[in-house]
């Protein structure tokens, strides 16, 4: 994926393949956080600051999806 050596636009595909997931899902953050083990207030605060891209790759792959769309 050419997108992955940029790592501006990557982190916002990132961002935006979370949103897509949990919307996909139908996910709550409570399912989410039961999910990857962390509190709402942590998954508040990485996804709603500046997200790692470790802490989104988490979410996807936790929720059960992979990166690429």
């Amino acid at each position: 994926m050419a997108i992955e050596k940029n790592p501006f636009l990557y982190s916002n595909y990132m961002e935006l393949r979370v949103v897509e997931v949990v919307h996909a899902k139908r996910l709550t953050t409570a399912n989410i956080t039961k999910q990857i083990s962390i509190s709402r207030v942590s998954l508040s605060n990485s996804l709603n600051g500046n997200p790692t891209l470790s802490r989104l790759r988490e979410v996807i792959i936790k929720m059960g999806s992979s990166i690429a769309a």
